[in-house]
């Protein structure tokens, strides 16, 4: 019987190249052949009998795992909310001015800022009011609005003494949701719902960092963050006449992918920060053949593949002023986003079935299924802007306040697909407690920090280009409302 990429990967599959129809401009996008097509690992196992006789029932079984690997899996949501409570109090214009852990996602030339040893606990609520309004409803397109989101993260921010005399330090934290680890959805494109607020929360993400001081106005630092990618087959020989399997096997696998964050601080002034950052992109992809062996009268396999996940490359630009020196603090950041060099987010089937059955019916290749069109969203590079503030009002007490502007990435989704997004307005507010270990385990103070926000998305009208588009005309609009608490200890 025949095993391994020929079965998978016939020159039909392995030299397609999709050309979906669009729901709006691709200029600029990559153009790379979709994972589905890639042959897998040479499967082993042994031969199942093969009879003459009825099919029988061996589409169930078929139907069943095509099902199984459409199911969504569970999978941080920093890119949309925020890292850190006093990051989302101060809209986000954290790149000069991140002290502790959140350096590591920000900018980790700041993991130098201070000298003591940092240990935090952060809760984080997302609280969604996104709504898509059908103009013409329809059971089989209904739309997927976000879900409630909490998640909890836990940080440490070493500086290293000794003979470096604090010019390294190492940050790291570690960000988990509270309901799954890790969550993979890919829905059919046609069906309309929120592309950001609704995919990239649900992951966990693990960064680590490295700063070092150079001189006392220039630090530079790396790190990374982490993110797994699912593959995996399945594999299933069939005793047709006897409506049997023979022999199963099943083999997933976590294929660990780490992205780049790369940071540098300068002090050119005694009361000016410039800071500078660029955090790659990240993605996580699956992919998942089953194959059924019928012996050499036929085989058939499916492949169920995607990205998800997706975060683009990030290049951000920030100032701090110390309005009045160690009282107020003053920020801005500008941040360029690359979506324009996104993945196509659908999930691909691809059906292949071959074998002697098939070439004496002179039927071969008559029953493969590809990739059909998608409808590329067509995303687009985005520039936000974030102002923030911080005040100290006393010994004991911060108070932070913040607004930033995201444009949209996608385009009018007037085509195929129907990735829902808006620009978004987002206000922030936030306070500091600062106070002594009530169980006296150490002399430096524990801090309590408290911030909310609330993000706008006005509504837009979606109006198709075809009249006689399955989904038709729609409006969206909606909020997003954060909440984070952090506790913080220094040692």
């Amino acid at each position: 019987m025949r095993r391994g990429p020929s079965v998978v990967d016939p020159p039909s599959l392995r030299e397609l190249s999709p050309h979906p129809s669009s729901g709006g401009d691709n200029r600029g996008r990559r153009e790379t052949a979709h994972p589905v097509f890639h042959s897998w690992a040479e499967s082993r196992g042994n031969p199942a009998r093969w009879r003459r006789g009825s099919p029988g029932r061996w589409w169930i079984p078929l139907g069943f795992c095509l099902l199984w690997v459409a199911q969504p899996a569970a999978a941080g949501p920093f890119d949309l909310f925020g890292f850190g409570t006093r990051t989302i109090g101060m809209g986000q214009a954290i790149t000069a001015v991140a002290d502790d852990y959140t350096a590591t996602f920000y900018n980790p030339a700041n993991l130098v800022l201070r000298k003591d040893i940092r240990l935090g606990a952060e809760f984080l609520l997302g609280l969604s009011a996104l709504e898509i309004d059908l103009d013409q409803p329809s059971a089989d397109h209904t739309p997927i609005e976000p879900e409630t989101y909490a998640g909890f993260t836990l940080g440490l921010l070493f500086p290293l003494g000794g003979k470096v005399a604090y010019r390294f330090a190492i940050g790291a934290a570690l960000h988990l949701p509270t309901e799954q680890i890790l969550r993979i959805e890919s829905y059919d494109p046609l069906v309309p719902r929120w592309y950001l607020a609704d995919s990239l929360v649900h992951k966990f993400h693990f960064l680590l960092g490295l700063g070092f001081e150079a001189t006392r106005w220039l630090s530079v630092g790396v790190g990374f963050q982490a993110l797994a990618s699912i593959m995996g087959e399945t594999e299933i020989d069939v005793d047709w006449v006897n409506e049997e399997f023979t022999y199963r096997t099943l083999r997933s696998e976590l294929h660990l992918t780490m992205s780049p964050v790369v940071g540098l601080r300068l002090t050119p002034f005694d009361r000016l920060t410039v800071g500078l950052s660029w955090r790659g992109e990240m993605e996580l992809e699956f992919r998942q053949p089953i194959h059924f062996d019928f012996g050499e009268a036929l085989d058939t396999t499916l492949v169920a593949s995607g990205h998800a996940l997706y975060t683009p490359h990030v290049l951000s630009l920030g100032l701090a002023y110390q309005v009045i020196e160690r009282r107020w603090l003053a920020s801005l950041e500008l941040r360029r986003a690359f979506w324009s060099q996104a993945p196509d987010p659908a999930l691909y089937f691809a059906l292949d079935m071959s074998g002697r059955l098939l070439e004496g019916l002179g039927a071969e290749g008559d029953f493969d299924f590809l990739p059909g069109p998608s409808g590329l969203p067509g995303f687009r590079d985005i520039l936000t802007v974030h102002v923030g503030s911080e005040l100290t009002l006393g010994r004991h007490l911060l108070a932070r306040m913040g607004y930033h502007y995201r444009p949209t990435p996608l385009p009018q989704q007037v085509g195929l697909s129907n990735y829902v997004d808006g620009d978004a307005h987002t206000l922030g507010a936030g306070i500091g407690i600062r106070f002594a270990d009530p169980l006296e385990i150490d002399q430096s103070p524990i801090s309590i920090e408290l911030s909310g926000a609330l993000s706008i998305l006005p509504e837009q009208q979606i109006e198709k280009l075809s009249g006689s588009d399955p989904v038709g005309d729609y409006t969206c609009q909606g909020q997003i409302g954060t909440l984070s608490i952090t506790i913080q200890g220094s040692y």
